[in-house]
């Protein structure tokens, strides 16, 4: 693989890790999209009026120009996925009468490969465009992405990133053992729901450092695999330096026969990830971006909302997922004014 390449997918492992660490404070269920956040991240961290070293100092970017040059080939190999359907698609939403910037309008189609909505609504109007576009491009996964009067009147752009996954497990659990049984929500609370059991040779193995099973099921394109992990009581895998450590370890894993009881379950959650995001060092970045390369006109914009309803359907035959993710932007409140050709 390519080492700019390479670059881009650690800096989107370190995101998640990131995500990770901090969301799993809030002590509830969250779903994200570490690709969607890093990328709308990484496009915006281009604009001349962000201060790109918050982005390198965490982690998230480790180098912009790479972010940027290689971006659409990352995107590339993940939509030409064969037996699975793996897709990312990117839309851009201006206002009603805002033109892009030339420069930013390349940015946004030959580099992250938008689509560009025509600049022709806003209001309810705009939240019915954007609705439409999540359910068509998660397959229906994701309906009502975001409700009536959710956008600012002063709204100036939104930018949409949406991911749909289908795939069949490589070997399909029988529905047949599929029995109630329990699952514990935290140390202490239980409830009853579908578990579905299976004793198979898969890659596995418990990390003694810090108490935790990881197990790997694939898909029939054994390129893409969810990995499951299950903590031992009174541990938190999200904390300490063994978190930070994760992903290495999925490299380490070794085939071997396992009693496999994994939940089947479907569930949508929907979060507001900009204090994360802050607390993720980028407090500063978000609050007042004042990026003014967007739009032919000397104002400047700032973040007004980051966003995403995340969907997981996991049953006997496979797995369904699917994210959507909006970045939105209004009027900054800088005094200063900068022009740029």
């Amino acid at each position: 693989m390519d080492e700019s390449i390479s670059n881009i997918i650690n800096g989107i492992s370190s995101t998640s890790r990131s995500i990770v660490s901090n969301a799993s404070k809030l002590k509830k269920n969250f779903i994200f999209s570490p690709i969607s956040l890093h990328e709308l991240l990484g496009l915006m961290a281009h604009d001349p009026g962000v201060k790109q070293e918050a982005f390198t100092r965490t982690s998230i970017l480790s180098d912009i120009d790479d972010v940027v040059m290689y971006y659409k080939d990352v995107l590339n190999w993940i939509n030409s996925t064969g037996n699975e359907t793996l897709s990312i698609k990117n839309k851009a939403f201006p206002a009603e009468t805002f033109e892009f910037r030339e420069l930013f309008r390349r940015l946004l189609v030959k580099n992250y490969l938008f689509e560009l909505n025509p600049a022709d609504s806003s209001g309810d109007l705009l939240v019915n465009k954007i609705n439409t576009w999540v359910e068509e491009t998660t397959n229906k996964k994701i309906a009502n992405f975001i409700e009536a009067n959710t956008l600012e009147n002063s709204l100036r752009l939104a930018l949409l990133n949406d991911v749909n996954f289908d795939g069949k497990w490589a070997e399909p659990f029988n529905s047949a053992k599929t029995a109630p049984g329990t699952f514990y929500l935290n140390d202490n609370e239980t409830v009853q729901v579908e578990m579905m059991k299976t004793k198979r040779e898969v890659y596995y193995k418990y990390l003694e450092y810090n108490n935790v099973q990881i197990l790997q099921l694939p898909f029939v394109n054994d390129d893409i695999s969810l990995f499951a992990v299950l903590q031992d009581k009174n541990v938190d895998v999200t904390e300490g330096a063994g978190w930070d450590n994760f992903f290495y370890y999925l490299d380490d894993l070794e085939k071997e026969e396992v009693n496999i009881s994994l939940p089947k379950f479907k569930i949508e959650v929907a979060d507001d990830y900009m204090n994360i995001l802050k607390e993720m060092g980028l407090k500063e970045e978000l609050e007042n971006s004042n990026l003014f390369g967007v739009f032919n006109n000397d104002e400047w914009l700032n973040f007004s909302r980051i966003y995403e309803k995340g969907f997981i359907d996991i049953n006997e035959e496979g797995s369904q997922i699917a994210s959507g993710t909006i970045f939105t932007f209004v009027p900054s409140n800088a005094d200063e004014k900068c022009i740029i050709p």
